[in-house]
């Protein structure tokens, strides 16, 4: 009996998944710095304003 033939669908589903994952935990990352970035600024800002 000859041997079964690589599942390239299933590996090109789990790079995908993989790829998919890695995307959206960098766009949180982003957008948590420029979160963080942006109220930084705008406690700043205030002091400038008074001073």
């Amino acid at each position: 009996m000859a041997p079964r033939p690589p599942n390239y669908s299933q590996d090109r589903l789990q790079r995908e998944r993989a790829q998919a994952i890695k995307t959206r935990e960098k766009a949180e990352r982003r957008a948590e710095e420029s979160a963080r970035r942006k109220a930084e600024k705008t406690e700043t800002k205030p002091d400038d304003g008074a001073a």
